[in-house]
Formats: C-alpha cells, sequence, structure tokens
C-alpha cells in the first residue's frame, strides 16, 4: 500500500509539473542549474513547445562555432582534446635522440618529420601520386572504374563508397566489412542547388577550390576552369 501511495504521488507531481504551464506560454525565469546535473536548462522556455532549446540553449551560447570548423559539438571538444595529445606525443617523439633505442619512437619521429618536411614534398610534387592518377586517366568502362576503386581504396582513400572493418552487431567477438556511398564535397545536395545569394556565393568558391586542386594536379588552368 505504501509503494502504491508513492506511486501515486510521483505522477501527480509530474502531472502538476508538466502542466504548468499551457502549451505556448513562457515559463517565467531566465535559465537555472538542473538538480544535481551540470546542466542549464532555459526556463523561460517551456520543455513542452521546445525540449532542445531548453536543454541546449545555455551550451550553445557558451559554445559559438569557431570559424575553422563547421560545426561545434560535445565530441568536438573530446577531438581537438585527443588531436592535441597526439601532437604533442609526436613533436616529443621528433625530438628524441635516435640512439634512445626506441625503435618506436625513432620511427614515429621520422614519419612526423617526413609529413612536415614541407620543402621535399613541395620538390617531389605529384611524383608519388602519378600511378594513382594514371589508373584514374584510364578509366574507360564499367570495369575500369571497379579496377581502379580498388586500387584507391587499396591506398586509404574513399572513393564511389567508403569501406572498412567492424565489429559485428550481431556477434561481437568478430570483424566484418562494412561500406557506404562515397558523400559530397558540399554538406548536402541542396547545397548545389539554392540560388539564394549566400548559396550562389557558396558554389562560386567551391568551384574555384574544384579549379585549383585540378590545376594542382596537373590540368592546365583554362581546362581546370572549363570542368568545373
Amino acid at each position: 500500500m505504501k509503494h502504491l501511495f508513492v506511486t501515486l504521488l510521483l505522477i501527480a507531481s509530474l502531472v502538476a509539473a508538466g502542466c504548468s504551464a499551457p502549451a505556448g506560454t513562457a515559463v517565467p525565469g531566465a535559465v537555472s542549474q538542473a538538480p544535481e546535473s551540470e546542466f542549464i536548462l532555459n526556463e523561460s522556455i517551456h520543455s513542452g513547445d521546445d525540449f532542445y532549446a531548453y536543454v541546449n540553449d545555455a551550451w550553445i551560447a557558451e559554445h559559438p562555432i569557431p570559424p575553422d570548423k563547421q560545426y561545434y559539438a560535445v565530441f568536438t571538444g573530446m577531438r581537438d582534446g585527443v588531436d592535441d595529445d597526439l601532437h604533442a606525443l609526436l613533436l616529443n617523439a621528433s625530438a628524441a635522440p635516435t640512439q634512445d633505442g626506441d625503435r618506436n619512437t625513432t620511427l614515429i619521429g621520422q614519419f612526423y618529420r617526413s609529413g612536415m618536411d614541407a620543402g621535399t614534398i613541395d620538390q617531389e610534387g605529384l611524383g608519388g601520386l602519378s600511378d594513382l592518377l594514371s589508373a584514374i586517366d584510364a578509366i574507360d568502362s564499367r570495369v575500369g572504374l571497379a579496377n581502379a576503386t580498388i586500387v584507391l581504396l587499396e591506398e586509404g582513400f574513399g572513393p564511389v563508397y567508403h569501406y572498412w572493418a567492424e565489429v559485428n552487431p550481431e556477434n561481437s567477438s568478430e570483424m566484418v566489412p562494412a561500406l557506404y556511398q562515397g558523400g559530397l564535397g558540399l554538406p548536402d545536395r541542396d547545397y548545389y542547388f539554392r540560388n539564394d545569394t549566400e548559396s550562389l556565393e557558396v558554389q562560386e568558391a567551391y568551384r574555384e577550390h574544384i579549379a585549383r586542386v585540378l590545376v594542382l594536379a596537373g590540368e592546365p588552368v583554362e581546362e581546370a576552369a572549363a570542368d568545373t
């Protein structure tokens, strides 16, 4: 009987909280600390009208999107922290004396230094990609496209589709192949078809970007411009 009474009391409390203001009515007050949590709720918005804003407004206000990112979320900050830690490890490995005898540290340091050697990279140009570019230029059929796709996948690229190994959702003790179709350069298809001023500016900037990439890949400027 006691448990039943407590349950009914809890239900009544929840109903009263949900009906504290009619739909579309702002609840007085600005923001408040949610009990026993780090979340700040925007109580000027009724949770039943816009639960997303009710919960996230304060966090969004405190975390504006940085100019170098398309979006910013909790996992973005976590990823940035991991990247900073990895960068520090690479810097330490690249500065470590090779005579220390730690082969892994030596290899990591050499790998980082080679990637940061812009002078040598610029001097070599597209030499390291010449075979892949030739394979792409040679595509003249579906079979040729399939063969070139296989070669590019083996080199870590994701043309047409992306392919990787992941845990089998039906058996966590084994890995299975997974794939999904290749994406677009812009976030979604609407970016290519909208004709408002801002979208047209984005489309033009994207065409300029593609033309520059083609020029860097060896195309003449005029041909690159025509291909975009």
